[in-house]
Protein backbone atom coordinates (compact mmCIF):
# COMPACT_ATOMS: atom_id res chain seq x y z
CA UNK A 1 0.00 0.00 0.00
CA UNK A 2 1.45 3.34 -1.38
CA UNK A 3 -0.52 6.41 -0.10
CA UNK A 4 -0.41 10.24 -0.20
CA UNK A 5 -2.54 11.88 2.60
CA UNK A 6 -2.64 15.53 1.87
CA UNK A 7 -3.50 17.88 4.24
CA UNK A 8 -4.74 16.24 7.35
CA UNK A 9 -4.53 17.69 10.57
CA UNK A 10 -3.10 15.14 13.32
CA UNK A 11 -4.93 14.44 16.07
CA UNK A 12 -2.78 12.26 18.52
CA UNK A 13 -1.44 14.28 21.30
CA UNK A 14 1.66 11.80 21.74
CA UNK A 15 2.36 12.82 18.17
CA UNK A 16 5.09 15.14 17.38
CA UNK A 17 2.96 16.62 14.39
CA UNK A 18 0.15 17.76 17.08
CA UNK A 19 -2.53 19.73 15.83
CA UNK A 20 -0.77 20.65 12.45
CA UNK A 21 -1.87 20.35 8.89
CA UNK A 22 0.74 18.10 6.89
CA UNK A 23 0.66 15.73 4.61
CA UNK A 24 1.50 11.89 4.80
CA UNK A 25 2.98 9.17 2.63
CA UNK A 26 2.48 5.70 3.87
CA UNK A 27 4.43 2.76 2.04
CA UNK A 28 4.70 -0.71 3.40
CA UNK A 29 2.30 -0.17 6.42
CA UNK A 30 4.70 2.78 7.85
CA UNK A 31 4.40 6.37 7.76
CA UNK A 32 7.61 7.47 5.33
CA UNK A 33 7.41 11.03 5.51
CA UNK A 34 5.59 14.07 6.78
CA UNK A 35 5.66 17.23 5.88
CA UNK A 36 4.07 20.09 3.92
CA UNK A 37 3.49 20.53 -0.50
CA UNK A 38 4.61 16.61 -0.59
CA UNK A 39 4.33 15.10 -3.84
CA UNK A 40 3.28 12.30 -5.19
CA UNK A 41 4.99 9.46 -6.85
CA UNK A 42 3.87 8.00 -9.61
CA UNK A 43 3.01 4.83 -7.42
CA UNK A 44 1.06 6.53 -4.48
CA UNK A 45 -2.63 7.19 -4.33
CA UNK A 46 -3.22 10.61 -3.68
CA UNK A 47 -6.18 11.16 -0.65
CA UNK A 48 -7.69 14.30 -0.41
CA UNK A 49 -7.54 15.17 3.65
CA UNK A 50 -8.58 18.91 3.49
CA UNK A 51 -10.67 19.82 6.42
CA UNK A 52 -10.50 15.88 8.14
CA UNK A 53 -8.41 14.80 10.87
CA UNK A 54 -6.36 12.23 11.50
CA UNK A 55 -6.10 10.41 15.02
CA UNK A 56 -5.18 7.14 16.38
CA UNK A 57 -6.42 3.94 16.28
CA UNK A 58 -8.82 2.73 18.68
CA UNK A 59 -8.71 -0.09 21.46
CA UNK A 60 -11.84 -1.70 22.92
CA UNK A 61 -10.92 -3.66 26.15
CA UNK A 62 -14.16 -6.32 25.37
CA UNK A 63 -16.74 -6.84 23.09
CA UNK A 64 -19.36 -9.72 22.32
CA UNK A 65 -19.28 -11.65 18.98
CA UNK A 66 -20.96 -14.68 18.27
CA UNK A 67 -18.11 -16.57 15.60
CA UNK A 68 -17.90 -19.65 16.67
CA UNK A 69 -21.57 -20.83 17.14
CA UNK A 70 -24.02 -17.79 17.01
CA UNK A 71 -22.16 -16.79 13.51
CA UNK A 72 -26.04 -15.20 12.56
CA UNK A 73 -25.75 -12.57 15.36
CA UNK A 74 -22.04 -11.65 14.24
CA UNK A 75 -18.88 -13.47 12.29
CA UNK A 76 -15.35 -13.20 12.78
CA UNK A 77 -15.52 -11.55 9.33
CA UNK A 78 -18.61 -8.94 10.08
CA UNK A 79 -17.49 -8.13 14.12
CA UNK A 80 -13.79 -7.06 12.26
CA UNK A 81 -15.36 -5.24 9.61
CA UNK A 82 -17.45 -3.28 11.88
CA UNK A 83 -14.71 -2.57 14.24
CA UNK A 84 -12.56 -1.12 10.87
CA UNK A 85 -15.11 1.14 9.98
CA UNK A 86 -15.35 2.25 13.75
CA UNK A 87 -12.05 3.28 13.56
CA UNK A 88 -10.78 0.22 15.55
CA UNK A 89 -7.30 -1.24 15.38
CA UNK A 90 -7.35 -3.98 18.60
CA UNK A 91 -10.43 -5.27 20.08
CA UNK A 92 -10.53 -7.55 22.86
CA UNK A 93 -13.34 -10.65 22.19
CA UNK A 94 -14.99 -12.21 25.48
CA UNK A 95 -15.32 -16.00 25.65
CA UNK A 96 -18.78 -16.58 25.45
CA UNK A 97 -18.99 -18.37 22.27
CA UNK A 98 -20.32 -21.67 21.03
CA UNK A 99 -17.73 -23.44 21.97
CA UNK A 100 -16.55 -21.00 24.70
CA UNK A 101 -13.08 -19.74 24.28
CA UNK A 102 -11.56 -22.33 27.01
CA UNK A 103 -8.49 -24.08 25.46
CA UNK A 104 -6.01 -23.82 22.73
CA UNK A 105 -8.01 -24.73 20.06
CA UNK A 106 -10.55 -21.94 20.42
CA UNK A 107 -8.00 -19.86 20.68
CA UNK A 108 -6.22 -20.81 17.53
CA UNK A 109 -9.51 -20.90 15.62
CA UNK A 110 -10.08 -17.56 16.42
CA UNK A 111 -6.81 -16.36 15.84
CA UNK A 112 -6.45 -18.15 12.13
CA UNK A 113 -10.22 -16.52 11.10
CA UNK A 114 -8.78 -13.21 12.28
CA UNK A 115 -5.40 -13.33 10.57
CA UNK A 116 -6.73 -12.00 7.11
CA UNK A 117 -8.09 -8.57 8.94
CA UNK A 118 -6.09 -5.18 9.66
CA UNK A 119 -7.97 -4.91 12.69
CA UNK A 120 -6.60 -7.41 15.27
CA UNK A 121 -8.76 -9.63 17.48
CA UNK A 122 -7.26 -10.49 20.69
CA UNK A 123 -9.22 -13.34 22.43
CA UNK A 124 -9.69 -13.70 26.21
CA UNK A 125 -10.00 -17.05 27.60
CA UNK A 126 -12.74 -18.33 29.89
CA UNK A 127 -12.06 -18.25 33.81
CA UNK A 128 -14.37 -21.43 33.99
CA UNK A 129 -15.09 -24.36 31.78
CA UNK A 130 -18.09 -23.27 29.45
CA UNK A 131 -18.00 -20.19 31.71
CA UNK A 132 -20.37 -21.82 34.01
CA UNK A 133 -18.66 -21.13 37.67
CA UNK A 134 -17.91 -24.60 38.44
CA UNK A 135 -14.35 -25.59 37.11
CA UNK A 136 -11.27 -23.57 36.30
CA UNK A 137 -9.61 -23.46 32.80
CA UNK A 138 -6.50 -24.45 31.18
CA UNK A 139 -5.37 -20.59 31.92
CA UNK A 140 -1.76 -21.73 31.62
CA UNK A 141 -1.96 -23.72 28.28
CA UNK A 142 -4.02 -20.48 26.92
CA UNK A 143 -1.19 -18.29 27.73
CA UNK A 144 1.28 -20.15 25.38
CA UNK A 145 -1.18 -19.00 22.86
CA UNK A 146 -0.48 -15.38 23.42
CA UNK A 147 -3.56 -14.71 26.11
CA UNK A 148 -3.04 -12.76 29.12
CA UNK A 149 -6.60 -11.81 29.84
CA UNK A 150 -9.39 -14.19 31.50
CA UNK A 151 -13.23 -13.60 31.98
CA UNK A 152 -16.27 -15.13 31.97
CA UNK A 153 -17.36 -12.34 29.81
CA UNK A 154 -21.39 -11.41 30.19
CA UNK A 155 -21.52 -14.20 33.21
CA UNK A 156 -19.89 -12.69 36.22
CA UNK A 157 -17.72 -15.39 38.07
CA UNK A 158 -20.22 -16.13 41.61
CA UNK A 159 -17.75 -18.22 43.66
CA UNK A 160 -15.48 -16.45 45.16
CA UNK A 161 -13.45 -19.18 45.45
CA UNK A 162 -12.63 -20.03 41.67
CA UNK A 163 -12.04 -15.79 41.56
CA UNK A 164 -9.59 -15.79 44.44
CA UNK A 165 -7.46 -19.03 42.69
CA UNK A 166 -8.31 -17.47 39.14
CA UNK A 167 -6.53 -14.03 40.25
CA UNK A 168 -3.69 -16.14 41.88
CA UNK A 169 -2.85 -18.13 38.99
CA UNK A 170 -2.70 -15.03 36.58
CA UNK A 171 -0.63 -13.59 39.17
CA UNK A 172 2.18 -16.19 37.79
CA UNK A 173 2.01 -14.89 34.04
CA UNK A 174 1.15 -11.31 34.41
CA UNK A 175 -2.07 -11.57 33.44
CA UNK A 176 -5.16 -9.72 33.99
CA UNK A 177 -8.45 -10.77 35.49
CA UNK A 178 -12.04 -9.33 33.79
CA UNK A 179 -14.65 -9.45 35.70
CA UNK A 180 -18.22 -7.96 35.35
CA UNK A 181 -19.54 -7.69 38.72
CA UNK A 182 -23.47 -8.42 38.79
CA UNK A 183 -25.29 -10.55 41.45
CA UNK A 184 -28.51 -11.29 39.93
CA UNK A 185 -29.03 -13.79 42.44
CA UNK A 186 -30.40 -10.72 44.63
CA UNK A 187 -32.69 -9.69 42.30
CA UNK A 188 -33.13 -11.97 39.32
CA UNK A 189 -34.95 -11.67 35.94
CA UNK A 190 -34.42 -7.44 36.52
CA UNK A 191 -35.59 -5.72 32.92
CA UNK A 192 -34.12 -2.07 34.12
CA UNK A 193 -32.70 -0.05 36.47
CA UNK A 194 -34.53 0.26 39.62
CA UNK A 195 -35.63 3.62 40.54
CA UNK A 196 -38.96 6.14 39.85
CA UNK A 197 -39.29 5.01 35.69
CA UNK A 198 -39.13 1.17 36.18
CA UNK A 199 -41.99 1.81 38.85
CA UNK A 200 -43.83 4.03 36.31
CA UNK A 201 -43.28 1.12 33.49
CA UNK A 202 -44.29 -1.65 35.40
CA UNK A 203 -41.10 -3.06 35.21
CA UNK A 204 -39.24 -5.57 37.45
CA UNK A 205 -36.40 -3.64 38.23
CA UNK A 206 -32.50 -3.82 39.07
CA UNK A 207 -31.01 -2.19 41.89
CA UNK A 208 -27.11 -1.01 41.71
CA UNK A 209 -26.72 -3.40 44.79
CA UNK A 210 -26.29 -5.96 42.28
CA UNK A 211 -23.44 -4.13 41.05
CA UNK A 212 -21.69 -3.18 43.93
CA UNK A 213 -21.92 -5.71 46.34
CA UNK A 214 -19.74 -7.96 43.99
CA UNK A 215 -17.24 -5.09 43.69
CA UNK A 216 -16.58 -5.24 47.12
CA UNK A 217 -16.00 -8.48 46.95
CA UNK A 218 -13.83 -8.29 44.13
CA UNK A 219 -12.03 -5.69 45.21
CA UNK A 220 -11.44 -7.22 48.62
CA UNK A 221 -9.69 -10.54 46.52
CA UNK A 222 -7.85 -8.61 44.39
CA UNK A 223 -6.17 -6.78 47.51
CA UNK A 224 -5.48 -9.99 49.16
CA UNK A 225 -3.82 -11.93 46.10
CA UNK A 226 -2.11 -8.50 44.73
CA UNK A 227 -3.26 -9.99 40.96
CA UNK A 228 -4.51 -7.69 38.57
CA UNK A 229 -8.28 -7.44 38.25
CA UNK A 230 -10.44 -5.20 35.53
CA UNK A 231 -13.78 -4.43 36.74
CA UNK A 232 -15.59 -4.15 33.37
CA UNK A 233 -18.87 -2.19 32.48
CA UNK A 234 -19.31 -0.67 35.52
CA UNK A 235 -22.99 1.38 35.71
CA UNK A 236 -23.66 3.33 39.19
CA UNK A 237 -22.42 5.91 41.36
CA UNK A 238 -21.40 3.37 44.34
CA UNK A 239 -19.31 1.48 42.04
CA UNK A 240 -17.63 4.56 41.21
CA UNK A 241 -17.19 5.21 45.02
CA UNK A 242 -15.80 1.84 45.73
CA UNK A 243 -13.48 1.92 42.51
CA UNK A 244 -12.30 5.34 43.81
CA UNK A 245 -10.91 4.05 47.18
CA UNK A 246 -9.65 1.05 45.86
CA UNK A 247 -7.06 3.40 44.13
CA UNK A 248 -6.00 5.51 46.62
CA UNK A 249 -5.05 2.21 48.51
CA UNK A 250 -3.10 1.53 45.69
CA UNK A 251 -4.43 -1.51 44.03
CA UNK A 252 -3.64 -2.84 40.82
CA UNK A 253 -7.07 -2.44 39.63
CA UNK A 254 -8.60 -0.77 36.29
CA UNK A 255 -12.36 -0.30 35.45
CA UNK A 256 -14.09 0.48 32.17
CA UNK A 257 -17.52 2.17 31.42
CA UNK A 258 -20.09 1.41 28.29
CA UNK A 259 -20.58 4.40 26.03
CA UNK A 260 -24.29 3.63 25.95
CA UNK A 261 -24.02 4.30 30.25
CA UNK A 262 -22.47 7.67 29.23
CA UNK A 263 -24.87 8.94 27.12
CA UNK A 264 -28.30 7.90 28.28
CA UNK A 265 -30.42 7.11 31.22
CA UNK A 266 -33.43 5.14 32.44
CA UNK A 267 -35.54 7.75 31.17
CA UNK A 268 -34.87 6.43 27.41
CA UNK A 269 -36.75 3.54 27.97
CA UNK A 270 -39.87 5.41 28.62
CA UNK A 271 -41.21 3.87 25.16
CA UNK A 272 -40.16 0.50 25.67
CA UNK A 273 -37.75 0.52 23.14
CA UNK A 274 -36.00 -2.90 23.61
CA UNK A 275 -33.15 -1.15 22.15
CA UNK A 276 -32.21 0.87 24.63
CA UNK A 277 -32.61 -2.36 27.21
CA UNK A 278 -28.75 -3.27 28.09
CA UNK A 279 -26.68 -5.24 30.88
CA UNK A 280 -25.79 -3.16 32.79
CA UNK A 281 -28.76 -1.21 32.35
CA UNK A 282 -29.27 2.59 32.25
CA UNK A 283 -29.42 4.16 34.91
CA UNK A 284 -29.94 7.32 36.67
CA UNK A 285 -28.79 11.38 35.96
CA UNK A 286 -26.68 11.17 38.96
CA UNK A 287 -25.08 7.87 38.04
CA UNK A 288 -24.54 9.19 34.98
CA UNK A 289 -22.55 12.31 35.87
CA UNK A 290 -20.78 10.12 38.73
CA UNK A 291 -19.55 8.20 36.15
CA UNK A 292 -18.25 10.82 33.84
CA UNK A 293 -16.58 12.06 36.99
CA UNK A 294 -15.23 8.63 37.48
CA UNK A 295 -13.51 9.02 33.96
CA UNK A 296 -12.32 12.43 34.54
CA UNK A 297 -10.23 11.80 37.86
CA UNK A 298 -8.99 8.70 36.64
CA UNK A 299 -11.13 6.34 38.61
CA UNK A 300 -12.22 4.85 35.51
CA UNK A 301 -9.68 4.14 32.98
CA UNK A 302 -11.29 4.00 29.73
CA UNK A 303 -14.59 3.25 27.52
CA UNK A 304 -16.01 0.75 26.05
CA UNK A 305 -18.62 0.24 23.32
CA UNK A 306 -19.79 -3.56 24.58
CA UNK A 307 -20.78 -4.06 22.06
CA UNK A 308 -23.06 -6.77 21.99
CA UNK A 309 -25.11 -8.53 18.34
CA UNK A 310 -28.75 -9.98 19.78
CA UNK A 311 -30.69 -10.87 16.15
CA UNK A 312 -34.14 -9.68 15.81
CA UNK A 313 -35.94 -12.62 16.53
CA UNK A 314 -34.61 -12.08 20.33
CA UNK A 315 -34.83 -8.17 20.24
CA UNK A 316 -38.02 -7.30 18.41
CA UNK A 317 -40.08 -8.56 21.43
CA UNK A 318 -42.08 -7.29 24.60
CA UNK A 319 -39.37 -5.57 26.64
CA UNK A 320 -39.55 -8.32 29.38
CA UNK A 321 -38.85 -11.07 26.99
CA UNK A 322 -36.08 -9.65 24.69
CA UNK A 323 -32.71 -9.96 25.65
CA UNK A 324 -30.31 -6.94 26.66
CA UNK A 325 -27.27 -5.42 24.46
CA UNK A 326 -26.80 -3.38 21.60
CA UNK A 327 -24.40 -2.75 19.47
CA UNK A 328 -22.13 0.06 19.00
CA UNK A 329 -18.64 -0.85 17.22
CA UNK A 330 -19.44 1.32 14.20
CA UNK A 331 -20.39 4.73 15.80
CA UNK A 332 -18.52 4.50 19.05
CA UNK A 333 -16.23 7.33 18.30
CA UNK A 334 -19.15 9.55 16.70
CA UNK A 335 -21.20 8.98 20.11
CA UNK A 336 -18.42 10.15 22.02
CA UNK A 337 -18.62 13.28 20.20
CA UNK A 338 -22.31 13.72 19.82
CA UNK A 339 -23.16 13.55 23.30
CA UNK A 340 -19.46 13.89 25.33
CA UNK A 341 -18.21 16.75 23.64
CA UNK A 342 -19.18 19.08 26.64
CA UNK A 343 -17.36 16.81 28.82
CA UNK A 344 -14.42 15.92 27.49
CA UNK A 345 -12.67 17.59 24.80
CA UNK A 346 -10.88 15.65 21.93
CA UNK A 347 -7.73 14.45 23.90
CA UNK A 348 -9.48 13.21 26.65
CA UNK A 349 -12.00 11.24 24.27
CA UNK A 350 -8.36 9.72 22.86
CA UNK A 351 -7.05 8.94 26.37
CA UNK A 352 -10.09 6.71 27.06
CA UNK A 353 -10.55 5.21 23.66
CA UNK A 354 -6.61 4.94 23.13
CA UNK A 355 -4.44 5.22 26.17
CA UNK A 356 -6.31 4.19 28.78
CA UNK A 357 -7.05 0.76 26.76
CA UNK A 358 -3.58 0.28 26.27
CA UNK A 359 -2.45 0.95 29.64
CA UNK A 360 -4.88 -1.88 31.00
CA UNK A 361 -4.31 -4.63 28.62
CA UNK A 362 -0.30 -3.45 29.22
CA UNK A 363 0.26 -2.85 25.06
CA UNK A 364 1.76 -0.03 22.98
CA UNK A 365 -0.27 1.75 21.17
CA UNK A 366 1.07 3.55 17.44
CA UNK A 367 1.62 7.04 17.34
CA UNK A 368 1.63 9.02 13.90
CA UNK A 369 4.71 9.98 13.62
CA UNK A 370 7.73 9.24 11.06
CA UNK A 371 8.62 5.85 10.84
CA UNK A 372 5.68 4.44 12.79
CA UNK A 373 3.54 2.17 11.37
CA UNK A 374 0.45 2.85 10.49
CA UNK A 375 -2.48 2.60 12.80
CA UNK A 376 -4.85 5.72 12.63
CA UNK A 377 -8.47 7.04 11.05
CA UNK A 378 -9.51 9.93 8.57
CA UNK A 379 -12.33 11.37 10.50
CA UNK A 380 -14.79 14.64 9.53
CA UNK A 381 -16.58 15.64 12.41
CA UNK A 382 -19.22 17.48 10.49
CA UNK A 383 -20.14 14.47 7.76
CA UNK A 384 -23.72 13.60 8.07
CA UNK A 385 -25.27 10.08 7.34
CA UNK A 386 -27.90 8.00 8.92
CA UNK A 387 -26.85 4.28 10.01
CA UNK A 388 -29.01 1.19 7.95
CA UNK A 389 -29.20 -1.64 6.56
CA UNK A 390 -26.83 -0.28 3.34
CA UNK A 391 -23.86 1.06 5.00
CA UNK A 392 -24.65 -1.00 8.53
CA UNK A 393 -21.06 -3.53 9.01
CA UNK A 394 -22.86 -5.91 11.94
CA UNK A 395 -25.11 -8.42 10.78
CA UNK A 396 -27.09 -6.99 14.06
CA UNK A 397 -29.27 -3.97 14.05
CA UNK A 398 -29.84 -3.95 17.83
CA UNK A 399 -28.65 -0.14 18.14
CA UNK A 400 -30.37 2.62 19.88
CA UNK A 401 -30.05 5.40 17.00
CA UNK A 402 -30.91 3.32 14.21
CA UNK A 403 -32.31 5.11 11.32
CA UNK A 404 -31.23 8.53 13.08
CA UNK A 405 -28.96 11.27 11.84
CA UNK A 406 -25.46 10.72 12.81
CA UNK A 407 -23.24 14.19 12.77
CA UNK A 408 -19.27 12.60 12.08
CA UNK A 409 -18.14 9.85 10.35
CA UNK A 410 -14.89 8.09 10.06
CA UNK A 411 -14.35 8.18 5.87
CA UNK A 412 -11.30 6.15 5.90
CA UNK A 413 -8.97 3.87 8.39
CA UNK A 414 -5.30 2.87 7.77
CA UNK A 415 -3.90 -0.28 9.77
CA UNK A 416 -0.95 -1.69 8.85
CA UNK A 417 -0.71 -2.03 5.14
CA UNK A 418 -5.05 -2.31 5.04
CA UNK A 419 -6.96 0.71 3.49
CA UNK A 420 -10.14 0.65 4.14
CA UNK A 421 -12.48 3.66 2.60
CA UNK A 422 -15.73 4.61 3.34
CA UNK A 423 -17.97 7.43 1.83
CA UNK A 424 -16.11 7.38 -1.40
CA UNK A 425 -13.10 8.72 0.52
Amino acid sequence: MTLLLKEVRIKDPKSSQYNKIVDLSIKDGKIDNIGTSLHATSSETVIDGKGQDLYPGLIDVGVFGGDPGLEHRESIKTLLSTAEAGGFTDIYYYPNLNPVTHSISEIEYIHNRASVFGCRLHPIGAISRHCEGEDITEMYDMSQSGVRCFSDGKRPVKHGGLLLRALLYVKKINGLIINHPSDDHIFPEGHMHEGQVSTRLGLRGIPDITETIMLERDLHLAEYTGSRLHVAAISSTGSVQLLRKAKAKGLKVTASVPIWNLCFTDEALEDFDTNYKMQPPLRTAEDREALIEGLKDGTIDCITSHHTPIDQEEKALEFPYAKPGAVALQLAWAISHQHLSGYFNEDELVKFWVDGPSQVMGTERAIIDKGQKINAFLYDKNFEYNLNKINNRSKSINYPNWSTAQKGAILATFIGQRYNSYFNA
